[in-house]
């Protein structure tokens, strides 16, 4: 019975205010703080990687036959299945009033014609430069408005 005087009472550690963090929860916060803030520049990056891609498709278009005419076609129909799903179904003159209604420019009557009736040519025919620019220019003005 001697020791018991010689026992102290027990002390409870101080209470913890705040959680405390680790290394990896600090780490993972800050990344995700930094992918917040570069998610927008990255979105434009991206969009802006399209828009390349599809001005130099475009460029690479300078013979003046059907070929070119549909592969023409093809790159609007591809930017159309980024922005306007719905309007890749479309053909012949509803499918010039969307592009004429989607963008600044307006196509003129010969080239729209060449537009909507090329992939149905025959292959061997070429094209009237005048007509062909106007198509290219056009096709440009769409890239630029709509990507």
């Amino acid at each position: 019975m001697d020791n018991l005087e010689a026992l102290k009472d027990i002390h409870l550690p101080d209470a913890i205010t705040r959680f405390p963090l680790g290394w990896g929860v600090v780490m993972i916060l800050c990344a995700l703080a930094l992918a917040v803030v570069l998610l927008p520049f990255l979105y434009r990056i991206w969009l802006k990687s399209k828009k390349r891609y599809a001005l130099k498709n475009l460029n690479k278009l300078t013979e003046m036959n059907m070929d070119s005419v549909c592969a023409l076609s093809e790159l609007l129909r591809r930017i159309c299945i980024l922005k306007y799903p719905d309007a890749v179904a479309l053909s012949g003159k509803k499918w010039i009033d969307f592009l004429r209604a989607k963008t600044s420019q307006k196509i003129e009557k010969s080239a729209a014609d060449i537009l909507s009736f090329g992939p149905y040519m025959p292959k061997d025919t070429t094209v009237n430069q005048a007509d062909f620019e106007a198509l290219k220019n056009f096709a440009r003005t769409f890239l630029e408005d709509n990507l």
